[in-house]
């Protein structure tokens, strides 16, 4: 059976979370284009992110069941949410959800969110703030980073974190994409992200622990329990899988009654049938 880890190192006795806006309000009103400048120009929030403008969102899932990541997947994880930052567009907001046990809950909190800075000048006019040099932008940008997102995700992505956010029998994935989908709803140019072995095991449903626990979707979905976990509908969002990688799959041992094409069939046609635009998957070794 499968279990998660839900854990977190807390400076100070403070959550994560808090650390992170505080850093994040510090940054906001340091960076210049952020501070109030007269009466009726938007003002940027603790996260960076525009209320009054419209932009797209990012969510990443990290499933972080036991067991969590190798030290190789860590790193690969680390590339790709770094990227994941660096491609932000101005005023695109980033969630980041975790399946610890210090923050599971039927109404999850992100763990971090932020919002894309401006990149050019042309960003700031369009929703009416003064002017700045693009250098200046792409600094504040890197610092944001650096004294942000960079440490919340080296705290985020621990191999082994604190026992606060450890989550030893379960790994609810299903019941957290409906409450995400739920307390915010996706739309058509949204993009969600699914850090996962993809191993569901809480009571309402667990895979691969016997045999036949992993029908296929059409199968699964005709099951009573499909009520309490089917999500709302992704809008025409894409919706990217990244699945971390377990040894014998279909084998004799420790995932004998699932294969990985099984699982990633599963995902895909979840995926799809509740509204998702795309489905793609890329396997974290």
């Amino acid at each position: 059976m499968k279990h998660m880890r839900l854990s977190r190192r807390q400076k100070k006795k403070l959550p994560l979370m808090l650390g992170v806006s505080a850093l994040l309000a510090g940054s906001v009103v340091t960076g210049g284009y952020h501070i109030v400048q007269a009466l009726g120009k938007p003002v940027a929030d603790a996260n960076g992110c525009y209320a009054s403008v419209n932009g797209a969102q990012t969510t990443v899932l990290i499933d972080a069941s036991s067991p969590r990541w190798t030290t190789e997947q860590q790193r690969g994880l680390h590339t790709y949410v770094s990227r994941l930052y660096q491609g932000l567009r101005f005023n695109e907001r980033l969630n980041i959800y975790t399946t610890e046990g210090d923050v599971i809950s039927s109404v999850p909190t992100p763990r971090l969110t932020l919002c894309g800075g401006a990149r050019t000048a042309h960003d700031l006019a369009k929703i009416g703030l003064d002017s700045a040099s693009d250098g200046y932008l792409s600094r504040q940008r890197q610092r944001n980073y650096d004294q942000i997102f960079a440490p919340s995700m080296q705290e985020i992505l621990k191999i082994t974190p604190d026992v606060k956010r450890e989550q030893k029998k379960q790994s609810p994935i299903l019941e957290t994409i409906r409450s995400i989908s739920q307390i915010s709803p996706f739309k058509s140019g949204d993009r969600f992200v699914v850090v996962s072995d993809l191993i569901q095991n809480t009571e309402s449903a667990r895979f691969c622990s016997h045999k036949g626990h992993l029908p296929s979707f059409e199968r699964f979905k005709q099951r009573s329990q499909y009520s309490v976990l089917k999500p709302e509908s992704f809008n025409g969002a894409s919706l990217e899988a990244l699945m971390l990688m377990r040894s014998g799959y279909g084998q004799t041992g420790y995932l004998p009654y699932c294969t990985e094409k099984e699982l990633r069939d599963f995902w895909k046609a979840f995926s799809l049938d509740n509204g998702a635009s795309s489905f793609s998957l890329s396997r974290i070794r």
